[in-house]
């Protein structure tokens, strides 16, 4: 699974999945890209590529037909991530910055990103520190691990749950701030006694 694709990245993406697909059967490939506006470019580009794809819109609950859906449907990502084995979080091969990879971790998945993660660089910080994500520097070393973890499914498992440990360790976080800023904010008379969150 491949969430919040940019230009370059799924470039990069199509040669993994054909590496991949000769050494594990059955594999599928799921690209969300982080533009909807970028579907036409990318069916194209898998044209391009002779490959055999399906739109999530368009997936039938009897059958799959591809080895690659792409995602073209809002709001169901987080739910993907649930199901998945194994996650790229885009925008970080590519110098975009990257995205949520918390987003992975809070469904017990280790995310591998890339090295541009410059807006979400704390949370990079510390899911490495936690052994609970990946950093890689390329599309090869992307390959390698997932070909690695899926041999060693024992191993994966341990990141995995690391992975949800970190995650709920940061739950409360923006719960905590916020009681913060209620505490040493300048109240208004009455009007923050009512105030919810």
């Amino acid at each position: 699974m491949a969430g919040s694709t940019h230009s370059g990245e799924e470039e990069i993406l199509i040669d993994i999945h054909q590496h991949l697909c000769l050494k594990l059967p059955g594999l599928l490939t799921i690209i969300a890209p982080r533009h909807l506006e970028r579907l036409p470019v990318l069916e194209e580009l898998f044209n391009q590529h002779r490959l055999k794809f399906q739109k999530f819109s368009e997936l039938s609950t009897d059958t799959r037909t591809a080895d690659i859906i792409l995602l073209d449907y809002m709001g169901v990502l987080t739910s993907l991530y649930a199901k998945a084995d194994f996650i790229f979080c885009g925008g970080s091969l590519t110098a975009k910055g990257g995205h949520n990879i918390m987003e992975a971790a809070v469904q017990g998945r280790p995310p591998f990103f890339g090295p541009h993660m410059d807006d979400f660089a704390d949370a990079a910080a510390l899911l490495l520190e936690k052994r609970a994500g990946f950093q890689v520097a390329s599309g090869a070393e992307l390959e390698e691990r997932i070909l690695y973890f899926n041999s060693h499914k024992h191993e994966y498992r341990k990141f995995c749950q690391a992975a949800l440990r970190a995650a709920n360790a940061q739950q409360g976080a923006a719960r905590r701030q916020v009681d913060l800023i209620i505490k040493y904010a300048p109240q208004q008379p009455d009007e923050l006694n009512s105030v919810h969150y």
